[in-house]
């Protein structure tokens, strides 16, 4: 009969051995986890490059592709676009020009874009 009771002393000690192991485990990935995860922050400036060139270069396309006439209408009407849609991104635009020769197509803009990580601040000439 003590035979038979140290074998099943041996029994339950393998179970809580098991399970003080898989909850060491679980406790270390938990631990772990911030440490593995990615950070995107790079990509996320990076990005923010990325739409501060798409922006000047729409602007500089608003006026060079469109007639003497018309041109300070689709730069206005580009500055509108570009705004709005990098308020829905969570950026801030402010953007500002001057004419430096209508007849030319020439324009002075200065483009600022900002967010709560970086500041981005332009100006050329069309």
């Amino acid at each position: 009969m003590t035979l038979r009771m140290g074998l099943d002393v041996k029994g339950q000690w393998f179970i809580i051995s098991a399970v003080v192991i898989t909850s060491f485990f679980v406790i270390l990935s938990g631990a772990l986890r911030d440490y593995t995860a990615a950070d995107f922050l790079p990509v996320a400036s990076s990005s923010e490059a990325f739409y501060f060139e798409n922006v000047r270069d729409m602007l500089k396309k608003s006026v060079t592709n469109s007639p003497p006439c018309s041109a300070e209408r689709n730069l206005t009407e580009a500055i509108y676009y570009t705004t709005s849609k990098m308020a829905s991104l969570g950026y801030i635009e402010d953007v500002s020009y001057v004419a430096v020769d209508c007849s030319q197509k020439k324009y002075s803009v200065t483009l600022y874009i900002a967010s709560d990580r970086t500041k981005k601040n332009e100006t050329f000439t069309t």
